[in-house]
């Protein structure tokens, strides 16, 4: 190589250095969501909703966003993304039937899951038959520990050995700056 290529190829490699410092890494959380309970069109589950906040505790009462009639199994994922503005995030998740969309099939809450700054983390969420209600009557908190909802749960690396391709429909957006979408996961 010449002078002038090799001064071509230093100046190359020091912009793509100085470039690849100027987008941080995603932060995000993906929920990975698997159960034991029929799933799809006619099935006791065909959608997937959520209500979502930035902080901890118990989101508040929404609209939530949803998941619609295309769920036909298990697992499936949906991404909190965050937009710097906090550092831990709340969900309440419920398995439903468009026939019956006002009363849930199964709802956990997960309360103050952190954001790991820079990194892409998962965590894995059992919501089994167990804990389905019976109408308008539900496993009792401590009945089934797997049925309760979680305060801190802990989030592992991204495996998309695990991970299912896809996500949630993006444009459900919550509070002071987590946004959930789908699309691809980077």
């Amino acid at each position: 190589m010449n002078r002038s290529g090799a001064f071509t190829l230093a100046i190359a490699l020091l912009a793509g250095l100085a470039s690849a410092g100027c987008q941080d890494d995603l932060t995000e959380v993906l929920i990975i969501i698997n159960s034991d309970m029929p799933a799809g069109p006619g099935r006791r589950v065909d959608q997937v909703t959520f209500l979502s906040q930035a902080g901890g505790g118990s989101p508040q009462m929404f609209v939530p966003c949803s998941f619609g009639n295309n769920i036909n199994g298990f697992p499936v994922s949906m991404a909190f993304v965050s937009g710097g503005d906090t550092t831990v995030f709340s969900v309440t998740i419920q398995l439903v039937s468009t026939s019956n969309p006002q009363q849930p099939v199964i709802s956990r809450t997960l309360s103050n899951i952190r954001f790991v700054p820079d990194q892409l983390r998962m965590l894995p969420l059992e919501m089994n038959a167990v804990c389905a209600c019976d109408g308008t009557s539900c496993p009792n908190p401590g009945t089934f520990p797997e049925c309760d909802g979680v305060n801190n749960p802990p989030t592992i690396p991204f495996d998309p050995a695990i991970a299912p391709p896809g996500g949630f429909p993006s444009g459900c957006s919550t509070a002071n700056g987590a946004f959930v979408g789908g699309g691809p996961v980077r």
